[in-house]
């Protein structure tokens, strides 16, 4: 048996794909591809494929990934662009390799968040108000406690807004793991409520996600 790890991207149309229905594309594409894909056993087997960090519906991400099983040594270049052939249109093979770090070891991801405005200037100064703020208070779902009283700000690693034309882009740097996770949606949520400040459309990009030490992901 052969532990590898398959980063992807995710764009486009498929976007829309939730993370169950990932799981159901990547088994049928692994099954058209015919590669040796190792099988849970038991009463009821199915192919191993565990996603480190599955990506909110609606989000594109550029490097994904999702570990599986080979149940004999192969060629990963030649079994990559074996897999490439049967995936839809948005998710691209970016490369196979055999797994570095566990999935624990995420700590963060960078996001690179697109609000189309008739006014970039106004909504660039108006967020990088909020997010200058002593404290960000918002709710956020607790598993265990439900609705919890959340300080946003300490969680904030990174930020950087630019005012374009048409557009405002900022790049976000937010927790992300088993530990703590921050979805930039809450944050944009609570500035929205905060400064009363909407966008006519809000798009996110998942562009690194990286260990502790600041590293990609591999």
């Amino acid at each position: 048996m052969h532990n590898v790890r398959l980063f992807f991207e995710k764009k486009d149309r498929a976007k829309y794909i939730s993370h169950l229905d990932m799981n159901r594309c990547f088994q049928r594409a692994l099954k058209r591809s015919k590669l040796p894909v190792w099988y849970t056993q038991g009463f009821n087997p199915h192919m191993y494929l565990t996603f480190a960090l599955p990506l909110s519906l609606g989000f594109e991400s550029e490097r994904e990934s999702v570990d599986l099983r080979f149940t004999e040594e192969l060629d990963l270049g030649l079994a990559a662009k074996r897999l490439a052939t049967c995936l839809p249109a948005g998710l691209r093979v970016l490369e196979l390799a055999p797994p570095r770090e566990k999935p624990a070891a995420i700590a963060s991801a960078d996001y690179l968040v697109i609000a189309k405005t008739e006014d970039p200037a106004d909504w660039a100064a108006a967020f990088e108000r909020f997010v200058q703020q002593e404290r960000i208070i918002t709710q956020k779902r607790s598993k265990k406690k439900g609705m919890v009283e959340v300080d946003l700000k300490p969680m904030v690693h990174a930020c950087k807004v630019e005012a374009g034309d048409g557009e405002v882009q900022v790049r976000l740097n937010l927790p992300a793991g088993c530990s703590e996770n921050v979805n930039p949606t809450l944050l944009l949520d609570a500035f929205e409520q905060s400064a009363g400040v909407t966008a006519d459309a809000v798009s996110v990009l998942r562009t690194r996600i990286l260990t502790a030490d600041g590293v990609d992901f591999a």
